[in-house]
């Protein structure tokens, strides 16, 4: 079992602010005090918790006192509610299980018994996804027992975040982009748990965070004499900037390339100074897409193509692909557009194509960590 540790931020730095609808923080760590081992392409494993705003409204919606004991399945042992709610459990959402089971429990019609009828599972998901555990309790006032509903709530599990700094760098400090999660379901203002806590909740040398390294097995850097070529849009840019500051500090011989991309430069060109520095000095080829930027949509893919023939020789001179950031969108669409410059640039057929990527997949040259 991975034993965490604690420690305090020296700075959290808003990189993105709330006028551009979403909100971005670098935070800085302070590691001095603690044996912390990691290299480029790790994580830090945030153990977060509640807010008190969102445990005392589920307090309220179960009809408990906060001193109530429940036997916490995570434990093995009698807790408080209220340290139940805080630390163990996401109270934020809740398992479908807890839909059957308030239907079983309800001795009249409660209006969601279709949505446990197996062409609704997507209804399902949506219904659970809209609510947190308190507005679901308050639709239903009459629920299952305090200790069943407990015992079938979702964990409290750590959130992983790329670090964005080389400890060859920065020895003492270790480094998160973290974009803060909000959303409105049901007419309710709703946060990321890691997100909220981290940007919201933390306080500036003050509160400890407790977390520790995920080492990755994956996501490793190239040998310093390859050539790195690195897709990152938005907080995806974080490990690549790990590589970078590495690769930098060791004057590593092989070439860099970066495609990031955000919605406006002025605001969003996370780590401007540094990668300007790198650029200016020839250690680092950089292409920006800012979407927004312009009235046509411009995303890292488009670059890409702009320059598929120099991407395309890179690959056949035996560089590394990495990509990290969105796998619902970005991912696939970063693969397709890499398929298509394999057919164009390589002249290859469609198959000739998937065999190619699948082969640099094979050789760990095209790694992706997406989420």
């Amino acid at each position: 079992m991975t034993v965490p540790f604690h420690t305090v931020y020296l700075k959290k730095k808003v990189l993105l602010t709330k006028k551009e609808e979403k909100e971005t923080y670098l935070l800085t760590f302070d590691t001095s005090q603690f044996p912390v081992s990691y290299k480029p392409g790790d994580s830090a494993a945030i153990l977060p918790i509640n807010e008190d705003e969102l445990v005392k409204k589920t307090l309220i919606a179960f009809r408990s006192p906060k001193d109530t004991l429940v036997f916490s399945p995570i434990e093995q042992k009698m807790l408080p509610l209220e340290t139940f709610l805080t630390s163990q459990v996401n109270i934020s959402r809740f398992p479908t299980t807890l839909v059957r089971k308030m239907v079983e429990f309800q001795k009249a019609t409660s209006g969601i018994e279709d949505l446990l009828l197996p062409e609704n599972k997507n209804a399902l998901l949506k219904y659970t996804s809209d609510h947190a555990l308190w507005d679901f309790l308050e639709e239903f006032p009459e629920h299952p027992p305090l200790q069943e509903i407990c015992s079938n709530l979702f964990p409290l599990t750590p959130r992983f975040y790329s670090i964005a700094s080389s400890k060859s760098m920065y020895p003492n400090e270790m480094h998160l982009l973290v974009h803060k999660v909000v959303y409105t379901t049901s007419n309710h203002l709703r946060y990321g748990v890691a997100s909220h806590y981290l940007c919201d909740l933390v306080e500036v040398e003050k509160t400890p965070v407790s977390l520790y390294i995920q080492p990755t097995h994956t996501f490793q850097m190239p040998p310093m004499s390859q050539d790195l070529i690195m897709i990152g849009p938005g907080t995806g840019l974080a490990p690549f900037i790990s590589f970078l500051e590495e690769r930098y500090i060791s004057k590593a011989k092989g070439k860099n390339w970066l495609f990031f991309g955000e919605w406006h430069k002025s605001s969003c060109f996370y780590f401007s100074d540094f990668l300007s520095k790198l650029q200016n000095e020839d250690f680092l080829s950089l292409d920006l897409a800012f979407s927004r930027d312009q009235k046509e949509k411009i995303y890292v893919q488009h670059r890409m193509r702009e320059k598929k023939k120099e991407l395309w020789s890179w690959l056949e001179n035996g560089a590394y692909l990495y990509v990290c950031g969105d796998a619902q969108k970005m991912a696939k669409d970063v693969d397709e557009t890499l398929h298509r410059i394999a057919e164009e640039e390589g002249h290859l057929t469609s198959e000739e194509a998937i065999n190619y990527i699948k082969n640099l997949r094979m050789q760990k040259r095209y790694v992706r960590d997406v989420y």
